[in-house]
C-alpha cells in the first residue's frame, strides 16, 4: 500500500492546506492521515462519501485537496466525487486506487481528477504529487 511505514517526515507546521481523505479501509485512511499530518498538512478523513458530504455541507469547510479511493461499498468514489462537486465544483481531486477498472479510471478523470495514484506508491513520491497539486 504505501512503502514508509513508520517513517517521520519533518514537520513544516506553516503549511495551512486542508486536505480531505475519503477511504472505506481504515488502514489506509489512518496511514494518509500519519503521512499527511506528520508533513505539516490539516487533515479530515472519512469511511464514506455520504459522511463527507454531510462534513462539507454541515461545516461549509473549505477543503483545498480530496483524495478518494475509488473502491468503496455503497457510494463508490465516482459518485462520492459528483456529489461532492455538487458542493464544491472546483475541489482539486486525486484519485488512489489499488485496483479498478481502466474504464472506471477514465469516466472518473472525465469528471476532473487531477491525478490517478496507484497503491502501492511511496510516501515520498505521494507528498511530492499533493504538494505539486496544491502550488498550482
Amino acid at each position: 500500500m504505501f512503502q514508509c511505514m513508520k517513517k517521520k517526515f519533518k514537520a513544516l507546521p506553516e503549511l495551512k492546506n486542508k486536505i480531505m481523505i475519503v477511504d472505506d479501509e481504515e488502514i489506509v485512511r489512518e496511514l494518509l492521515e500519519e503521512v499527511l499530518r506528520s508533513a505539516g498538512y490539516e487533515v479530515v478523513a472519512f469511511s464514506s462519501g455520504l459522511d463527507a458530504e454531510s462534513f462539507l455541507k454541515r461545516q461549509g469547510e473549505v477543503v483545498d485537496l480530496l483524495v478518494l479511493d475509488v473502491e468503496m461499498p455503497v457510494i463508490d468514489g465516482e459518485k462520492t466525487l459528483l456529489l461532492l462537486r455538487k458542493i464544491d465544483a472546483s475541489l482539486k481531486t486525486i484519485i488512489l486506487t489499488g485496483y479498478t477498472s481502466s474504464d472506471k479510471i477514465e469516466r472518473i478523470k472525465e469528471i476532473g481528477v487531477i491525478n490517478v495514484l496507484h497503491k502501492p506508491i511511496r510516501c515520498t513520491d505521494f507528498l511530492d504529487i499533493i504538494k505539486e497539486v496544491l502550488d498550482n
